[in-house]
């Protein structure tokens, strides 16, 4: 099953070709105008490293602007640092924005749209940036570079974890994330990522995006469904890849993050997320059937022609795994590499059974009660119940 989508992939990728230019842009000589936006959270020491590369971009004409929940937390203050350090005038331009707490949608919805709201008016082309990725110069020029040419309205980039040490649940996110980087390759399968992607302000106004985002609990898989709704594709951007140093995982967090993206497919798009869940199952329980038929044989119980197959399937999953390994730039020791492999595809399986009937959504310490569609019927944040108590 893996090692069939490895190959369908492949073939995607080959094949993906733009649907036809949309002219917004196509005869400018001048880049369009752009905005960045990136929201803030968190107290990550290399997120002030990361900033900085935002602001060094070879790109002609654009701001920045950074969002926090409020101007008193970690981020807020590594926000302003940034910005103390810059001379007078410096280009570009760069603001901080306290958006406040949400009280109908996702926190990170609600800091985008802050984003958008005191954005210039003159902007034609929206930017939405994770913070704790540091970006190389030619990233915004890269990512922005379809929609000035006409090609689409919605590009995105992607990223690679970057594991610290070569423990399971480190190489289990990496292989995680280069299974969707994967998907996002092939061509029919892509949609927006929103830690690193752009949308033409035309696009975003005629699309109705701010009137889905200001009920929704996520940003880019909302923005999925509405593209799929319009018949429209987000483009992927192999230029305007990124990477992402993993510090600190845990068994636990792995899972808790896989959950969590698993949900907003079943709230925002659950007819990708059954199929999903039907293929995470089928890619657990056959090998985990090929293992048990195979230990069967070697003690005995079965005919050693009758598990072959069992073996043909375990031999396609281990090169898979090996080939998947040799496009990751920091994939660790082989063999530790390999388990993590066989590790995910039972975790995947995992976390899909989670979501199976549930309703709510933590995100960074938000409890959200989630509907049909993604909207948001409820938010509690319990650091501020405690902090009331």
């Amino acid at each position: 099953m893996v090692a069939a989508f490895y190959a369908l992939a492949r073939f995607g990728r080959a094949a993906a070709r733009p649907s036809g230019p949309e002219p917004e842009f196509a005869s400018r000589q001048h880049p369009p105008r752009v905005c960045v936006i990136v929201p803030l959270s968190g107290s990550d020491r290399r997120m002030g490293h990361c900033l900085e590369s935002v602001l060094s971009q070879d790109y002609p004409d654009y701001e920045v602007l950074l969002v926090t929940r409020s101007r008193d937390e970690a981020a807020a203050a590594m926000a302003r640092r940034v910005l103390e350090h810059r001379p007078t005038g410096a280009r570009p331009c760069c603001r901080h924005i306290a958006g406040g707490p949400a009280s109908s949608r996702g926190q990170k919805n609600h800091g985008l749209l802050a984003g958008i709201d005191v954005a210039a008016n003159d902007r034609e082309i929206f930017v939405f940036l994770d913070a704790a990725r540091e970006t190389p110069p030619t990233w915004l020029s890269n990512l922005t570079g379809p929609i000035a040419r006409g090609e689409t309205a919605v590009t995105t980039g992607y990223h690679h974890i970057l594991p610290a040490k070569a423990g399971l649940p480190f190489l289990g996110r990496a292989v995680t994330v280069l299974f969707l980087q994967h998907l996002q390759e092939t061509g029919w399968l892509t949609q927006p990522w929103g830690g690193n992607m752009a949308v033409s302000k035309n696009a975003f106004e005629e699309l109705g995006v701010r009137a889905v985002w200001e009920r929704n609990v996520v940003d880019d898989v909302s923005l999925a469904a509405i593209l799929a709704q319009n018949g429209k594709k987000a483009k992927f951007v192999p230029g305007a890849q990124l990477c992402t140093p993993l510090e600190n995982e845990t068994l636990g967090n792995w899972c808790r993050w896989l959950t969590r993206q698993l949900l907003y497919l079943k709230f925002c798009l659950p007819g990708s997320w059954m199929i999903a869940g039907l293929l995470a199952c089928l890619s657990a329980i056959l090998p985990a059937a090929a293992i048990v038929r195979i230990a069967a044989a070697s003690t005995g119980m079965l005919p050693a022609a009758e598990v072959l197959p069992d073996a043909v399937l375990l031999c396609l999953l281990l090169g898979t795994a090996f080939a998947w390994k040799t496009s990751h730039p920091s994939p660790g020791p082989p063999v530790r590499w390999l388990a993590a492999s066989f590790a995910t595809i039972f975790v995947a399986a995992f976390c899909h059974m989670k979501t199976l009937f549930a309703r709510r959504i933590l995100w960074r310490g938000i409890l959200y009660t989630v509907s049909r569609g993604g909207c948001v019927e409820e938010i509690r944040d319990p650091g501020d119940e405690k902090r009331q108590e």
